[in-house]
Protein backbone atom coordinates (compact mmCIF):
# COMPACT_ATOMS: atom_id res chain seq x y z
CA UNK A 1 0.00 0.00 0.00
CA UNK A 2 0.71 3.74 -0.40
CA UNK A 3 3.12 4.96 2.44
CA UNK A 4 2.00 8.12 3.82
CA UNK A 5 4.37 10.67 5.30
CA UNK A 6 2.57 11.33 8.82
CA UNK A 7 4.68 9.14 11.04
CA UNK A 8 7.83 9.31 8.45
CA UNK A 9 11.43 9.83 8.84
CA UNK A 10 12.33 13.35 6.22
CA UNK A 11 15.90 13.53 4.75
CA UNK A 12 16.65 16.95 3.48
CA UNK A 13 18.84 17.26 0.60
CA UNK A 14 20.24 21.31 1.16
CA UNK A 15 20.33 23.40 -2.06
CA UNK A 16 21.93 22.92 -5.30
CA UNK A 17 24.06 25.69 -7.19
CA UNK A 18 23.28 25.85 -10.72
CA UNK A 19 26.36 26.31 -11.92
CA UNK A 20 27.85 23.42 -11.06
CA UNK A 21 29.85 21.71 -13.63
CA UNK A 22 30.16 17.46 -13.72
CA UNK A 23 32.97 16.00 -16.23
CA UNK A 24 32.54 12.39 -15.81
CA UNK A 25 29.49 10.53 -16.17
CA UNK A 26 28.27 8.63 -13.26
CA UNK A 27 29.15 5.15 -12.30
CA UNK A 28 26.97 1.83 -12.80
CA UNK A 29 25.50 1.22 -9.27
CA UNK A 30 24.25 -2.23 -10.26
CA UNK A 31 21.64 -3.59 -13.54
CA UNK A 32 19.24 -6.30 -13.54
CA UNK A 33 17.52 -8.39 -16.29
CA UNK A 34 14.03 -9.68 -15.97
CA UNK A 35 12.25 -12.09 -18.57
CA UNK A 36 12.70 -15.85 -20.21
CA UNK A 37 14.12 -17.44 -23.65
CA UNK A 38 12.44 -14.91 -26.03
CA UNK A 39 12.27 -11.20 -26.61
CA UNK A 40 10.91 -9.21 -23.21
CA UNK A 41 11.11 -5.53 -23.49
CA UNK A 42 10.74 -2.83 -20.60
CA UNK A 43 8.78 0.68 -21.53
CA UNK A 44 8.36 3.03 -18.54
CA UNK A 45 9.88 3.23 -14.80
CA UNK A 46 8.87 4.31 -11.94
CA UNK A 47 9.97 4.48 -8.30
CA UNK A 48 7.58 3.37 -6.33
CA UNK A 49 6.40 4.68 -2.34
CA UNK A 50 8.73 1.73 -0.74
CA UNK A 51 11.62 2.68 -2.34
CA UNK A 52 11.72 0.28 -4.66
CA UNK A 53 10.64 -0.08 -8.68
CA UNK A 54 8.14 -0.48 -10.91
CA UNK A 55 8.61 -1.52 -14.72
CA UNK A 56 5.87 -2.21 -17.62
CA UNK A 57 6.89 -3.50 -20.98
CA UNK A 58 5.99 -6.29 -23.21
CA UNK A 59 7.03 -10.56 -22.90
CA UNK A 60 7.21 -13.30 -25.72
CA UNK A 61 8.98 -15.25 -22.98
CA UNK A 62 6.29 -15.88 -20.57
CA UNK A 63 2.72 -15.30 -22.50
CA UNK A 64 -0.53 -16.31 -23.44
CA UNK A 65 -0.42 -15.76 -27.16
CA UNK A 66 1.85 -13.38 -28.76
CA UNK A 67 3.41 -10.68 -26.88
CA UNK A 68 1.68 -9.62 -23.33
CA UNK A 69 2.21 -6.65 -21.40
CA UNK A 70 4.51 -7.53 -18.35
CA UNK A 71 4.60 -5.75 -15.21
CA UNK A 72 7.23 -6.31 -12.64
CA UNK A 73 8.17 -4.87 -9.13
CA UNK A 74 11.47 -4.79 -7.42
CA UNK A 75 12.79 -3.58 -4.15
CA UNK A 76 15.62 -1.05 -4.22
CA UNK A 77 18.37 -3.06 -5.55
CA UNK A 78 16.36 -4.08 -8.56
CA UNK A 79 15.84 -7.68 -7.01
CA UNK A 80 12.55 -8.92 -8.45
CA UNK A 81 9.66 -9.01 -5.86
CA UNK A 82 6.47 -10.10 -8.37
CA UNK A 83 6.07 -9.88 -11.85
CA UNK A 84 2.72 -9.87 -13.66
CA UNK A 85 1.39 -10.68 -17.39
CA UNK A 86 -1.66 -9.67 -18.93
CA UNK A 87 -2.92 -10.45 -22.03
CA UNK A 88 -4.32 -13.41 -24.60
CA UNK A 89 -3.83 -14.96 -28.09
CA UNK A 90 -3.16 -12.05 -29.46
CA UNK A 91 -0.25 -9.15 -29.38
CA UNK A 92 -0.71 -7.14 -26.38
CA UNK A 93 1.93 -4.52 -25.35
CA UNK A 94 2.78 -2.32 -22.36
CA UNK A 95 3.86 0.90 -22.48
CA UNK A 96 3.06 3.32 -19.71
CA UNK A 97 2.93 2.65 -15.80
CA UNK A 98 1.73 4.94 -12.47
CA UNK A 99 1.71 4.21 -8.54
CA UNK A 100 -1.44 5.18 -7.78
CA UNK A 101 -2.83 7.30 -4.29
CA UNK A 102 -4.17 3.74 -3.04
CA UNK A 103 -0.52 1.84 -3.75
CA UNK A 104 -1.69 0.25 -6.72
CA UNK A 105 -0.47 0.84 -10.41
CA UNK A 106 -2.26 2.04 -13.48
CA UNK A 107 -0.95 0.38 -16.86
CA UNK A 108 -1.87 1.70 -20.52
CA UNK A 109 -0.94 -0.37 -23.43
CA UNK A 110 -3.09 -1.68 -26.31
CA UNK A 111 -4.16 -5.02 -27.17
CA UNK A 112 -5.19 -7.55 -30.15
CA UNK A 113 -6.93 -9.83 -28.15
CA UNK A 114 -9.49 -8.15 -26.36
CA UNK A 115 -12.15 -4.65 -27.14
CA UNK A 116 -13.56 -3.39 -30.36
CA UNK A 117 -11.27 -3.10 -32.97
CA UNK A 118 -7.62 -4.87 -34.45
CA UNK A 119 -5.73 -2.99 -31.59
CA UNK A 120 -7.76 -1.12 -28.73
CA UNK A 121 -6.17 1.04 -25.97
CA UNK A 122 -5.86 -0.58 -22.67
CA UNK A 123 -5.75 0.71 -19.70
CA UNK A 124 -5.77 -1.74 -16.39
CA UNK A 125 -5.83 -0.68 -12.45
CA UNK A 126 -4.31 -3.25 -10.40
CA UNK A 127 -3.78 -3.59 -6.43
CA UNK A 128 -0.58 -3.33 -4.81
CA UNK A 129 0.72 -6.79 -5.94
CA UNK A 130 -0.61 -6.11 -9.67
CA UNK A 131 -3.46 -8.32 -9.59
CA UNK A 132 -5.88 -6.61 -11.98
CA UNK A 133 -8.82 -4.74 -10.01
CA UNK A 134 -10.63 -3.44 -13.11
CA UNK A 135 -9.70 -2.71 -16.66
CA UNK A 136 -10.59 -1.01 -19.82
CA UNK A 137 -10.68 -1.10 -23.94
CA UNK A 138 -10.82 2.23 -25.49
CA UNK A 139 -11.24 2.62 -29.31
CA UNK A 140 -13.53 1.39 -32.44
CA UNK A 141 -13.70 -0.36 -35.30
CA UNK A 142 -9.95 0.08 -36.42
CA UNK A 143 -6.33 0.87 -35.01
CA UNK A 144 -6.28 2.95 -31.57
CA UNK A 145 -3.10 2.29 -29.47
CA UNK A 146 -2.17 3.65 -26.21
CA UNK A 147 1.17 5.49 -25.03
CA UNK A 148 1.38 7.22 -21.98
CA UNK A 149 -0.87 7.53 -18.83
CA UNK A 150 -0.43 9.96 -15.97
CA UNK A 151 -2.51 10.35 -12.30
CA UNK A 152 -4.66 13.20 -12.24
CA UNK A 153 -5.06 15.54 -9.68
CA UNK A 154 -8.77 14.80 -9.47
CA UNK A 155 -8.17 11.06 -8.82
CA UNK A 156 -8.64 9.84 -12.39
CA UNK A 157 -6.44 9.10 -15.58
CA UNK A 158 -5.26 10.93 -18.48
CA UNK A 159 -4.12 8.56 -21.30
CA UNK A 160 -2.33 9.65 -24.95
CA UNK A 161 -2.09 7.78 -28.30
CA UNK A 162 -3.36 7.71 -31.03
CA UNK A 163 -6.78 6.42 -33.31
CA UNK A 164 -7.56 5.41 -36.62
CA UNK A 165 -11.03 5.16 -35.61
CA UNK A 166 -11.84 8.48 -34.80
CA UNK A 167 -10.70 11.44 -35.72
CA UNK A 168 -10.17 13.57 -39.30
CA UNK A 169 -6.88 11.92 -40.51
CA UNK A 170 -5.49 8.44 -41.31
CA UNK A 171 -4.08 8.80 -37.89
CA UNK A 172 -4.88 11.24 -34.85
CA UNK A 173 -3.80 12.37 -31.30
CA UNK A 174 -5.93 10.69 -29.08
CA UNK A 175 -6.26 11.72 -25.57
CA UNK A 176 -8.37 10.23 -23.09
CA UNK A 177 -9.88 11.39 -20.06
CA UNK A 178 -11.15 8.20 -17.18
CA UNK A 179 -12.09 8.56 -13.64
CA UNK A 180 -10.57 6.66 -10.85
CA UNK A 181 -13.25 3.58 -11.61
CA UNK A 182 -11.67 3.84 -15.28
CA UNK A 183 -14.97 5.10 -16.62
CA UNK A 184 -15.11 7.85 -19.52
CA UNK A 185 -15.49 11.17 -19.07
CA UNK A 186 -14.30 12.70 -21.74
CA UNK A 187 -11.96 12.07 -25.21
CA UNK A 188 -10.51 14.46 -27.83
CA UNK A 189 -8.51 14.20 -30.99
CA UNK A 190 -6.21 16.26 -32.40
CA UNK A 191 -4.97 16.21 -36.33
CA UNK A 192 -4.79 16.72 -39.92
CA UNK A 193 -5.25 15.24 -43.24
CA UNK A 194 -2.22 13.07 -42.84
CA UNK A 195 -0.88 11.32 -39.90
CA UNK A 196 -0.01 12.48 -36.26
CA UNK A 197 -0.23 10.72 -32.71
CA UNK A 198 0.61 11.36 -29.18
CA UNK A 199 3.59 9.90 -27.47
CA UNK A 200 3.86 11.13 -24.04
CA UNK A 201 0.98 12.99 -22.09
CA UNK A 202 1.59 14.57 -18.38
CA UNK A 203 -0.83 16.93 -16.05
CA UNK A 204 0.44 20.51 -15.68
CA UNK A 205 0.34 22.63 -12.89
CA UNK A 206 -2.79 24.32 -13.22
CA UNK A 207 -4.47 20.27 -14.11
CA UNK A 208 -4.47 21.17 -17.51
CA UNK A 209 -2.18 18.74 -19.73
CA UNK A 210 0.86 18.83 -21.91
CA UNK A 211 0.93 16.32 -24.50
CA UNK A 212 3.84 15.80 -26.99
CA UNK A 213 4.17 13.21 -30.45
CA UNK A 214 4.60 13.64 -33.77
CA UNK A 215 2.82 14.91 -37.12
CA UNK A 216 3.19 14.74 -40.41
CA UNK A 217 3.27 17.62 -43.11
CA UNK A 218 3.60 16.19 -46.08
CA UNK A 219 4.68 12.59 -47.35
CA UNK A 220 7.02 10.69 -45.72
CA UNK A 221 8.13 13.92 -43.40
CA UNK A 222 7.48 14.64 -39.73
CA UNK A 223 7.45 17.05 -36.94
CA UNK A 224 7.33 17.09 -33.47
CA UNK A 225 3.92 18.41 -32.09
CA UNK A 226 3.26 19.78 -28.72
CA UNK A 227 -0.10 20.48 -27.41
CA UNK A 228 -1.31 22.38 -24.37
CA UNK A 229 -4.74 21.76 -23.21
CA UNK A 230 -7.09 22.96 -20.72
CA UNK A 231 -8.56 20.82 -17.92
CA UNK A 232 -11.04 19.55 -20.69
CA UNK A 233 -8.53 18.70 -22.80
CA UNK A 234 -9.38 21.93 -25.31
CA UNK A 235 -6.92 23.04 -27.26
CA UNK A 236 -5.21 26.05 -25.43
CA UNK A 237 -2.36 26.24 -27.59
CA UNK A 238 0.21 23.72 -30.57
CA UNK A 239 3.36 24.09 -31.42
CA UNK A 240 5.36 21.76 -34.35
CA UNK A 241 9.53 21.52 -34.30
CA UNK A 242 11.40 20.45 -37.14
CA UNK A 243 13.54 20.87 -40.33
CA UNK A 244 12.79 19.29 -44.13
CA UNK A 245 13.53 15.88 -42.86
CA UNK A 246 11.44 13.62 -40.31
CA UNK A 247 11.99 14.90 -36.43
CA UNK A 248 10.03 13.06 -33.80
CA UNK A 249 8.81 13.59 -29.98
CA UNK A 250 8.49 10.96 -27.38
CA UNK A 251 8.67 12.71 -23.99
CA UNK A 252 8.06 15.50 -22.16
CA UNK A 253 7.53 17.47 -18.45
CA UNK A 254 6.66 20.75 -17.08
CA UNK A 255 9.46 22.22 -16.00
CA UNK A 256 10.41 24.20 -12.36
CA UNK A 257 10.06 27.44 -14.52
CA UNK A 258 6.50 26.27 -15.58
CA UNK A 259 7.63 25.93 -18.89
CA UNK A 260 8.43 22.64 -21.40
CA UNK A 261 11.45 20.09 -22.05
CA UNK A 262 10.97 17.75 -25.04
CA UNK A 263 12.90 14.58 -26.61
CA UNK A 264 13.27 13.30 -29.54
CA UNK A 265 15.42 12.77 -32.41
CA UNK A 266 15.79 14.86 -35.43
CA UNK A 267 17.12 14.06 -38.99
CA UNK A 268 16.42 17.26 -40.05
CA UNK A 269 19.94 18.68 -38.06
CA UNK A 270 23.13 17.92 -36.71
CA UNK A 271 24.72 15.30 -38.25
CA UNK A 272 24.32 12.94 -41.15
CA UNK A 273 21.23 10.56 -39.65
CA UNK A 274 19.08 10.49 -37.05
CA UNK A 275 20.45 12.54 -33.81
CA UNK A 276 19.15 12.75 -30.15
CA UNK A 277 17.21 16.34 -29.97
CA UNK A 278 16.32 17.77 -26.20
CA UNK A 279 13.83 20.99 -26.85
CA UNK A 280 13.49 23.31 -23.70
CA UNK A 281 10.62 25.99 -24.92
CA UNK A 282 9.05 28.31 -22.25
CA UNK A 283 5.35 28.32 -20.67
CA UNK A 284 3.59 28.71 -24.09
CA UNK A 285 5.58 26.49 -26.09
CA UNK A 286 7.77 28.91 -27.62
CA UNK A 287 11.32 27.61 -28.43
CA UNK A 288 14.33 29.07 -25.62
CA UNK A 289 16.85 26.59 -26.79
CA UNK A 290 17.46 23.20 -28.31
CA UNK A 291 20.82 20.45 -27.92
CA UNK A 292 21.16 18.04 -29.99
CA UNK A 293 23.57 14.60 -29.38
CA UNK A 294 25.00 12.53 -31.95
CA UNK A 295 27.03 11.14 -34.28
CA UNK A 296 27.40 9.69 -37.67
CA UNK A 297 25.31 6.79 -36.42
CA UNK A 298 21.27 6.96 -35.85
CA UNK A 299 20.45 8.14 -32.34
CA UNK A 300 17.46 8.31 -31.09
CA UNK A 301 15.92 10.28 -27.65
CA UNK A 302 13.18 8.18 -25.66
CA UNK A 303 12.81 10.05 -21.91
CA UNK A 304 13.81 12.71 -20.64
CA UNK A 305 13.86 14.15 -16.64
CA UNK A 306 14.72 17.70 -15.13
CA UNK A 307 17.34 16.98 -12.36
CA UNK A 308 18.03 18.73 -8.70
CA UNK A 309 20.05 21.42 -10.45
CA UNK A 310 17.46 22.47 -12.56
CA UNK A 311 19.06 20.54 -15.69
CA UNK A 312 18.19 17.51 -17.74
CA UNK A 313 18.86 13.93 -18.17
CA UNK A 314 17.99 12.24 -21.59
CA UNK A 315 18.13 8.70 -22.25
CA UNK A 316 17.67 6.69 -25.82
CA UNK A 317 19.48 4.80 -27.35
CA UNK A 318 22.60 4.91 -30.70
CA UNK A 319 22.41 2.04 -33.14
CA UNK A 320 26.11 2.14 -35.49
CA UNK A 321 24.08 -0.33 -38.28
CA UNK A 322 25.19 -3.95 -36.55
CA UNK A 323 24.38 -3.07 -32.88
CA UNK A 324 22.63 -0.80 -30.65
CA UNK A 325 23.55 0.68 -27.34
CA UNK A 326 21.74 2.58 -24.29
CA UNK A 327 22.66 6.27 -24.68
CA UNK A 328 22.49 9.19 -22.00
CA UNK A 329 23.61 12.10 -21.72
CA UNK A 330 23.15 15.24 -19.29
CA UNK A 331 22.85 19.05 -19.22
CA UNK A 332 22.95 21.68 -17.49
CA UNK A 333 20.02 24.47 -17.20
CA UNK A 334 20.82 26.03 -20.45
CA UNK A 335 21.44 22.76 -22.42
CA UNK A 336 24.74 22.73 -22.24
CA UNK A 337 26.15 18.90 -22.46
CA UNK A 338 28.22 18.01 -18.79
CA UNK A 339 28.23 13.96 -19.65
CA UNK A 340 27.67 11.17 -22.18
CA UNK A 341 27.13 7.29 -21.67
CA UNK A 342 26.78 4.60 -23.44
CA UNK A 343 26.34 1.10 -21.92
CA UNK A 344 25.83 -2.29 -23.50
CA UNK A 345 27.06 -5.03 -25.33
CA UNK A 346 27.40 -7.07 -28.69
CA UNK A 347 23.93 -7.16 -29.20
CA UNK A 348 21.13 -4.48 -29.53
CA UNK A 349 20.58 -2.76 -26.40
CA UNK A 350 17.93 0.51 -25.60
CA UNK A 351 17.12 3.12 -23.02
CA UNK A 352 13.51 3.91 -23.44
CA UNK A 353 12.74 5.72 -19.83
CA UNK A 354 14.85 7.64 -17.10
CA UNK A 355 13.82 9.39 -13.88
CA UNK A 356 15.50 10.68 -10.38
CA UNK A 357 15.40 7.64 -7.68
CA UNK A 358 15.44 9.09 -3.91
CA UNK A 359 18.73 9.06 -3.34
CA UNK A 360 19.79 11.68 -6.29
CA UNK A 361 20.46 8.90 -8.84
CA UNK A 362 19.57 7.86 -11.62
CA UNK A 363 17.10 4.79 -12.99
CA UNK A 364 16.78 3.50 -16.73
CA UNK A 365 15.07 0.78 -18.09
CA UNK A 366 14.74 -0.68 -21.77
CA UNK A 367 16.22 -3.95 -23.15
CA UNK A 368 19.90 -5.62 -23.37
CA UNK A 369 20.44 -9.00 -25.36
CA UNK A 370 23.85 -9.92 -24.54
CA UNK A 371 25.48 -12.12 -22.08
CA UNK A 372 29.42 -12.04 -22.69
CA UNK A 373 31.75 -12.89 -20.62
CA UNK A 374 32.90 -9.04 -20.60
CA UNK A 375 29.77 -7.97 -19.48
CA UNK A 376 29.09 -10.35 -16.54
CA UNK A 377 32.41 -9.27 -14.90
CA UNK A 378 30.66 -5.17 -15.21
CA UNK A 379 27.93 -6.38 -13.81
CA UNK A 380 25.34 -6.88 -15.96
CA UNK A 381 23.95 -9.58 -15.62
CA UNK A 382 21.08 -12.14 -17.78
CA UNK A 383 19.40 -15.06 -17.59
CA UNK A 384 19.16 -15.82 -21.52
CA UNK A 385 22.45 -15.58 -24.46
CA UNK A 386 20.26 -14.38 -27.66
CA UNK A 387 17.14 -12.62 -26.50
CA UNK A 388 16.18 -9.53 -25.63
CA UNK A 389 15.76 -8.93 -21.70
CA UNK A 390 14.00 -5.82 -19.62
CA UNK A 391 16.62 -4.06 -18.61
CA UNK A 392 17.18 -1.92 -15.40
CA UNK A 393 20.38 0.33 -14.82
CA UNK A 394 20.86 2.04 -11.42
CA UNK A 395 23.54 5.12 -11.39
CA UNK A 396 24.96 7.11 -9.18
CA UNK A 397 24.53 10.99 -8.28
CA UNK A 398 26.68 13.27 -10.24
CA UNK A 399 25.09 16.12 -7.77
CA UNK A 400 27.57 17.53 -5.58
CA UNK A 401 25.76 18.59 -2.15
CA UNK A 402 26.92 21.27 -0.61
CA UNK A 403 25.79 22.45 2.98
CA UNK A 404 25.95 26.15 2.55
CA UNK A 405 26.31 28.36 6.07
CA UNK A 406 23.01 29.24 7.70
CA UNK A 407 21.80 32.62 6.07
CA UNK A 408 23.94 33.24 3.15
CA UNK A 409 22.45 35.88 1.89
CA UNK A 410 19.39 35.27 -0.63
CA UNK A 411 20.55 31.47 -0.69
CA UNK A 412 17.37 29.04 0.31
CA UNK A 413 18.62 26.24 2.81
CA UNK A 414 16.31 23.82 4.29
CA UNK A 415 16.29 22.75 7.85
CA UNK A 416 13.99 19.91 9.44
CA UNK A 417 12.53 20.44 13.34
CA UNK A 418 13.89 18.26 16.10
CA UNK A 419 10.52 16.34 15.79
CA UNK A 420 11.30 14.49 12.23
CA UNK A 421 7.97 11.74 13.07
CA UNK A 422 6.07 15.28 12.69
CA UNK A 423 6.47 15.75 8.78
CA UNK A 424 6.87 19.09 9.26
CA UNK A 425 9.64 20.78 6.74
CA UNK A 426 10.94 24.17 8.06
CA UNK A 427 12.30 26.33 5.39
CA UNK A 428 14.57 29.78 5.87
CA UNK A 429 15.75 32.17 4.03
CA UNK A 430 17.44 35.69 4.42
CA UNK A 431 16.50 38.60 2.06
CA UNK A 432 19.39 41.37 2.03
CA UNK A 433 16.43 43.88 0.56
CA UNK A 434 12.64 44.00 0.44
CA UNK A 435 11.36 42.09 -2.77
CA UNK A 436 8.43 40.00 -3.68
CA UNK A 437 9.06 36.63 -3.28
CA UNK A 438 7.51 33.18 -4.21
CA UNK A 439 7.95 29.85 -2.77
CA UNK A 440 6.33 27.13 -3.93
CA UNK A 441 6.81 23.00 -3.59
CA UNK A 442 7.08 20.89 -6.61
CA UNK A 443 7.19 17.30 -7.77
CA UNK A 444 9.55 15.17 -9.70
CA UNK A 445 7.22 15.23 -12.46
CA UNK A 446 7.43 19.51 -12.28
CA UNK A 447 3.83 19.44 -11.03
CA UNK A 448 2.87 22.18 -8.19
CA UNK A 449 2.03 20.19 -5.18
CA UNK A 450 1.71 23.52 -3.24
CA UNK A 451 2.80 27.45 -3.37
CA UNK A 452 3.54 28.34 0.48
CA UNK A 453 4.51 32.17 -0.14
CA UNK A 454 3.76 34.77 -2.98
CA UNK A 455 3.63 38.28 -1.27
CA UNK A 456 6.54 41.05 -1.02
CA UNK A 457 8.84 40.79 2.11
CA UNK A 458 10.63 43.13 4.09
CA UNK A 459 14.66 42.53 4.51
CA UNK A 460 15.38 39.63 7.05
CA UNK A 461 14.99 36.15 8.00
CA UNK A 462 12.07 34.19 7.19
CA UNK A 463 10.79 31.24 8.20
CA UNK A 464 7.88 28.97 6.38
CA UNK A 465 6.41 25.37 7.41
CA UNK A 466 5.64 22.73 5.22
CA UNK A 467 3.32 20.50 6.37
CA UNK A 468 3.96 17.40 4.52
CA UNK A 469 2.02 14.83 6.21
CA UNK A 470 -0.47 12.23 3.81
CA UNK A 471 2.63 13.64 0.97
CA UNK A 472 3.68 10.32 -1.08
CA UNK A 473 7.32 9.66 -0.44
CA UNK A 474 9.68 10.73 -3.21
CA UNK A 475 11.70 13.49 -4.49
CA UNK A 476 9.69 16.98 -4.19
CA UNK A 477 11.60 20.30 -5.19
CA UNK A 478 11.13 23.94 -3.33
CA UNK A 479 11.59 26.92 -5.88
CA UNK A 480 12.76 29.92 -3.87
CA UNK A 481 12.16 33.67 -6.09
CA UNK A 482 12.97 36.62 -5.14
CA UNK A 483 13.78 39.91 -7.48
CA UNK A 484 17.46 39.01 -7.49
CA UNK A 485 17.30 35.43 -6.62
CA UNK A 486 15.94 32.39 -8.11
CA UNK A 487 17.13 29.33 -6.55
CA UNK A 488 15.73 25.21 -6.20
CA UNK A 489 16.48 23.11 -3.33
CA UNK A 490 15.98 19.05 -3.65
CA UNK A 491 13.75 17.43 -0.71
CA UNK A 492 13.73 13.75 -0.85
CA UNK A 493 11.04 12.26 1.41
CA UNK A 494 10.68 8.72 2.70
Amino acid sequence: MSKKMGKNLIIVVIFFMFSSVFAEAPDTLWSRTFGGDNDDYGYEVEQTSDGGFIIVGSTYSLNAGYYDIYLIKTDNQGAEVWSRKFGDDNQDYGHSVRQTPDGGYIVVGSTNSFGAGSYDVWLIKTDDEGNIVWSRTIGGSERDYGYSVDNTSDGGYIIVGSTESFGSGSSDVYLIKRNSGGNAEWSKTFGYAFFEEGAAVRETSDKGYIIVGSMSTVFNKKDILLIRTDSQGNEVWSKTFGGDSTDLGYSVRQTLDGGYIIAGTTNSFGAVNFDMWLIKTDSLGNEEWNTISGTVNTEVGTSVAQTADGGYIVAGYVYDQSNSDMKLFRTDAQGNILWIKQLGGSGNDHGRSVILSSDGGYMITGDFSDNTAENRTHGILTNSVDSRDVWLVKLESDLSVEEFPPLVPENIFITVKSNCYSGLVNIRYKLNRSSQVVLAVYNSSGQKVTELVNQYQSKGIHTVNWQSTGVNAGIYFVRFKSEKSDRVAKIILF
